[in-house]
């Protein structure tokens, strides 16, 4: 199954009324297409009986409308009648030199000035976007003829912005080494991380990091106070103020669901991009994950949040060409002799073995056992000894 990774370039107002257009007709365009029970591969443009594959604009519209025919199968009465999706060919350049697509593509972007130009039927609308948005999408061109990349737009029916989807097959490549990106996610504590290596040079551990995410806790009894005001009807209040406060409310929830996608994504980039050096020096990557129980994280702040991470951390594994590996640890135990520990009164994530007489803490203790877990089933037990005894260094239990 082919890794994918995901960038969006937003869609300004003053446009949207002519891709708006464009969205339609490639709607009826895929609509007849799927009437039409001629055509069971991909069809030549001139085999098209109804004439919608015509032009390179519509060149995804066969699929648009397979995905479109299984949707309405599957549609309910009483529902909403499903739309086909929206595919596009794509150019990129940068300083007047195509780096990737096909020429004459409807959308093309240039890398280098953010211009984005998209074909329509009433002509050309162009917009710009910040170079610093299109960084790791010109990254991803740069290397697409090596590592295989392609690309595809795909256009949301809200037209909030277009989707330009990178996905490769992954391929394992042989290594002289390992290198161990493990995570402890909790529900209050956020995202404990944990990144070592086994190579010639011996055992190293590279970072030991605490990703704590956003407060919500002022937001959230703001937004139920606007609720409450917004919908009691032992307040006088007029219907405009109800109104404002219905809004503002969204938009504080809207704020928080934006700060949680941050926080995955912070965590995803700081995985990529540890991932990503393991891969230049020659090492195996394996991602390891603690996952936490959805039962678990019913009505916890982080609900969705840490589940959305495990989801983007095994796509970025497939995209990347890492292994991705979820395996249950508990934090309470030591590292070293995997001893019960006894919890500290005054710190509750503190604990300290009885029989190595250390003090360690809970989360890190789970991210290093997870690492001991990796190196027992990728390397030698002489790594799992040397990782122990590094694990004996002051401040390497985060205790």
């Amino acid at each position: 199954m082919p890794g994918y990774r995901v960038f969006k370039v937003r869609v300004p107002r003053e446009v949207r009324k002519a891709v708006r257009e464009f969205v339609e007709e490639y709607w009826l365009r895929a609509k007849f297409c799927s009437l039409c029970s001629r055509c069971e591969r991909k069809p030549r443009v001139s085999e098209c009986l109804l004439g919608v594959l015509r032009g390179r604009a519509f060149y995804y519209v066969f699929e648009a409308a397979r995905v479109h025919r299984e949707n309405v199968l599957r549609w309910r009465v009483g529902g909403r009648l499903p739309r086909p999706s929206v595919m596009l060919l794509l150019e990129f350049y940068a300083n007047g030199e195509r780096l990737y697509g096909n020429k004459g593509a409807p959308l093309r972007i240039d890398l280098s000035t953010g211009v984005v130009r998209l074909r329509v039927p009433s002509g050309v609308v162009e917009w710009r976007v910040k170079a610093k948005k299109l960084r790791g999408l010109r990254e991803e061109v740069l290397g697409a003829r090596e590592r295989g990349t392609r690309f595809v737009a795909v256009v949301p029916s809200h037209l909030h912005y277009i989707s330009i989807v990178a996905f490769r097959e992954p391929k394992l490549r042989f290594s002289e080494g390992v290198l161990v990106v493990a995570l402890d996610l909790n529900s209050r504590y956020g995202v404990t991380v944990v990144i070592a290596s086994v190579s010639a040079d011996g055992v190293k551990v590279h970072l030991m990091a605490r990703l704590k995410p956003p407060s919500h806790g002022g937001r959230r009894r703001l937004a139920a106070r606007l609720q409450h005001l917004a919908k009691s009807l032992e307040i006088s209040l007029p219907y405009e103020r109800r109104r404002e406060y219905f809004e503002e409310a969204r938009r504080i929830r809207a704020r928080e669901r934006a700060l949680n996608e941050a926080f995955a994504n912070e965590v995803t980039a700081l995985v990529r991009r540890w991932v990503r050096w393991g891969l230049k020096k020659g090492l195996l990557p394996i991602v390891v994950v603690d996952k936490p129980v959805p039962k678990g994280l019913r009505n916890t702040p982080l609900q969705g949040t840490l589940l959305r991470v495990c989801r983007k951390l095994e796509n970025l594994a497939r995209y990347e060409g890492a292994l991705y590996w979820e395996a249950k640890v508990s934090g309470k135990r030591c590292p070293l002799c995997s001893a019960r520990g006894v919890r500290d009164e005054e710190n509750g994530r503190r604990y300290r073995c009885e029989e190595c007489k250390a003090w360690f803490d809970r989360d890190f203790s789970a991210t290093h056992r997870l690492v001991l877990k990796a190196l027992l089933a990728l390397a030698n037990p002489e790594a799992v000894i040397s990782y122990k005894r590094l694990l004996r260094k002051s401040g390497m239990l985060g205790a």
